[in-house]
């Protein structure tokens, strides 16, 4: 590759697109769970080589030699990783611990005639004296699954990159694949999962993720409800999720997940006129009265208002915000506008935050099942399962004796 420093400058203006097969999105559904890494290096390897084709570097029938080699140049590749993350740098050991297990990867497809699985990769290799990332397609793979077509699901490697966790990108990918790229009408925004869909879904397996099976509350946790934690939290994702626990009687059967997608444009002029006219209506209703509350990275229970001069008050330290921390709330406000002008009851909070969680007491943990009003003015009774799912309850708790339980 010739003039990589240019290209890797172009990139970095534009950011990487990744047009990924929905089969992709499925793949880590095959044998085992993706690490973090290699999902990354998967990601990337499919994001440069769909850039060479876009920038007319590689034949968009990728027509190979005998050995199926592709040859990428490593600043290119190593950008796209690095896309919308705020390290610069990545280990050299940790791309090696990822391509290690890289050329494990399979895919599977199922037609009228038959079904089968294949390898993506047979050889994955960084040759550091070339500056090249060698890339050996196995040989009964695809090269059409490359190239975008209906089947395919647009996202930013730049979004994908900023998820830290791989569960949060792995049910990010599957969001956006039921979304679709319509973003002015989704193809499916709701859709229940049973315990086994979501253990398939992220390729869990009993001898390495035994408790994902005998704790539904501990996957729900690790696979629901932190990576929506993680997505909603994320102003830069274009995506809004949230969920519902489905219970039989008192036994978690799996989660109803509602998502859309969000506003983000602000730079279209429709918008801007748009996020103007609801501004200037939101102040002239709640101009000298609370507001909103549950603003990303803000505590749960602060609530903001807006006061006489139309600028933003943070409740708790009655300070006024400055025009940054204002643009959040505003921001927040205009993506989620179903929350203005909803406040949080002490049991509402209370809930949010520690349903479903676990805590120490007497040496035997307990999961919070729910929250009941109790019998004093200003108490609540907990709801409680122990390990062996026996259900008992504690009467007349504080706020603050709530919070102060050994929450793990």
């Amino acid at each position: 590759m010739q003039n990589s420093d240019k290209k890797k400058q172009e990139v970095n203006d534009n950011g990487f697109t990744i047009n990924k097969h929905n089969e992709f999105i499925k793949v880590q559904m095959i044998k085992r769970q993706m690490t973090l890494t290699q999902a990354k290096l998967f990601d990337s390897i499919i994001a440069t080589i769909q850039y060479l084709i876009k920038n007319d570097q590689i034949d968009a029938s990728m027509e190979l030699q005998e050995d199926r080699i592709l040859r990428i140049d490593y600043n290119l590749f190593y950008s796209c990783m690095l896309d919308g993350v705020s390290k610069k740098r990545i280990n050299k050991k940790e791309i090696a611990q990822g391509l290690d297990d890289l050329v494990s990867i399979t895919y599977k497809w199922m037609t009228k005639t038959g079904f089968g699985s294949a390898s993506i990769f047979t050889r994955a290799e960084i040759d550091y004296t070339t500056n090249e990332v060698i890339i050996q397609l196995g040989k009964d793979f695809n090269k059409a699954r490359v190239i975008p077509q209906q089947e395919y699901t647009k996202m930013l490697c730049g979004n994908l990159n900023m998820l830290r966790s791989i569960h949060s990108r792995i049910l990010y990918q599957y969001l956006k694949m039921l979304l679709g790229s319509n973003t002015e009408k989704a193809f499916k925004n709701t859709i229940y999962l049973s315990l086994e869909s979501i253990q398939r879904i992220f390729s869990l397996n009993k001898k390495d993720h035994q408790s994902y099976f005998s704790q539904p509350n501990i996957l729900v946790k690790r696979c629901i409800k932190e990576p929506i934690q993680e997505i909603n939290k994320n102003d830069s994702l274009d995506i809004v999720v949230n969920f519902e626990l489905k219970k039989n009687k008192n036994k978690t059967i799996g989660v109803t997940l509602f998502f859309h997608h969000k506003k983000t444009n602000y730079d279209s002029e429709y918008l801007k006129s748009d996020f103007n006219q609801f501004k200037k209506q939101v102040i002239e209703k709640y101009k000298g009265k609370s507001v909103i509350q549950g603003v990303l990275n803000y505590s749960l229970e602060t609530t903001f208002s807006i006061n006489q001069n139309s600028l933003i008050v943070n409740n708790t330290t009655q300070k006024v915000l400055s025009s940054d921390e204002a643009y959040h709330i505003w921001s927040f406000m205009y993506k989620n506008q179903s929350l203005i002008g909803k406040f949080f009851s002490h049991k509402e909070l209370l809930l949010k935050e520690y349903k479903s969680k676990t805590f120490l007491m007497n040496n035997e943990l307990f999961t919070l099942v729910d929250i009941e009003d109790g019998d004093i003015e200003d108490t609540f009774t907990l709801v409680l399962e122990n390990n062996e799912k026996t259900i008992g309850r504690i009467k007349s708790m504080s706020k603050e004796q709530i919070k102060g339980l050994q929450w793990q």
